[in-house]
């Protein structure tokens, strides 16, 4: 995400007045790469963190999806 502009992405979206006070801003990859990084000049400062609650998400949706009966897994 960093390699293709998710720091610029940021720092736009901080420019045109977003904080990390809004819910987006407090998803994964923003909360801890995006604005820690861009605020605080902090580049990859919060990769593993960042990586590590992406897959604690991951795993938690494949645990939701598993449970139900409805999804058909192709």
């Amino acid at each position: 995400m960093i390699e293709r502009g998710f720091l610029q992405e940021v720092e736009s979206l901080m420019g045109m007045g977003y904080g990390a006070e809004l819910k987006p801003m407090q998803s994964l990859g923003y909360k801890t790469n995006g604005y820690v990084c861009v605020k605080e000049d902090g580049v990859g400062r919060d990769r593993p963190a960042d990586e590590k609650d992406t897959r604690h998400y991951a795993k938690r949706q494949w645990t939701w999806f598993k449970a139900d009966q409805e999804v058909c897994w192709y």
